[in-house]
């Protein structure tokens, strides 16, 4: 039987390895006019930048012991559910298409569950570039999480994820980052797999390239490393 691409480390690098060179040809370029050409394709009028920045500014660099009062606020939660809503995480055009957010009550038990709670202590504080050292729990966390009522789960769960530990994770969407990295939708049963597999290249990423990337931040979409590579990989499509 083969195996995916997300299975297989050797295939899942050569995948990537046309993109990496793509960014890395990007930071070559002087820094401000990067940032300046990256505005003209991210937005900064919409409601998910405003929404976003209510979120990161309390989670970006919150303690475990934040962490779990947020979770605990009803005013944060709804917050964070309407910060999904407006990243595309609810359709609300057509009843049968698209993602859908659970229901907020079930959306809140599910955050709120013991098993969760252990995982959001163990991550906070942690950054993209401890991955490799925390993956273990953000596989299990991200086993735990089911925020939305779609057949695949990637996109919602890496994207509540980022919202979470915007530091440590980089949200992951069909049109942008598995279309950039060249590599085929996941299936249901390589959905963790894939999640993982970009994570770990995006962890390496910003490990060779920290200073640059640093460099890059800002007060608006550009808020932490993980973003930053998914902004460039939006501007770059």
């Amino acid at each position: 039987m083969l195996r995916s691409v997300y299975q297989d480390l050797e295939k899942f690098r050569e995948r990537v390895e046309k993109g990496t060179k793509i960014l890395e040809t990007l930071l070559e370029q002087d820094t401000e006019q990067l940032q300046e050409d990256m505005y003209k394709y991210l937005k900064v009028d919409e409601p998910d930048l405003h929404f976003y920045l209510e979120v990161v500014e309390q989670t970006k660099c919150a303690s475990s012991q934040r962490i779990v009062k947020l979770l605990e606020d009803r005013c944060f939660l709804n917050v964070l559910y309407a910060t999904l809503i407006s990243w595309g995480m609810h359709n609300f055009r057509f009843q049968n298409k698209g993602p859908k957010l659970k229901p907020f009550d079930e959306f809140v038990i599910n955050l709120q569950n013991s098993q969760s709670s252990k995982c959001f202590k163990a991550l906070a504080g942690y950054s993209i570039d401890d991955f490799p050292e925390v993956k273990d729990n953000i596989k299990k966390l991200y086993s735990y999480l089911d925020p939305v009522r779609s057949k695949t789960k990637i996109v919602g769960r890496s994207k509540l994820l980022h919202f979470l530990f915007p530091n440590l994770v980089m949200p992951i969407d069909f049109r942008h980052t598995i279309t950039f990295l060249q590599l085929p939708e996941p299936q249901w049963s390589t959905e963790i797999d894939a999640f993982l597999k970009i994570q770990e290249w995006a962890s390496e990423f910003a490990r060779d390239h920290k200073d640059k990337l640093e460099k890059l931040l800002d007060n608006r979409w550009n808020q932490t490393i993980p973003k930053v590579i998914d902004n460039l990989i939006i501007y770059v499509l």
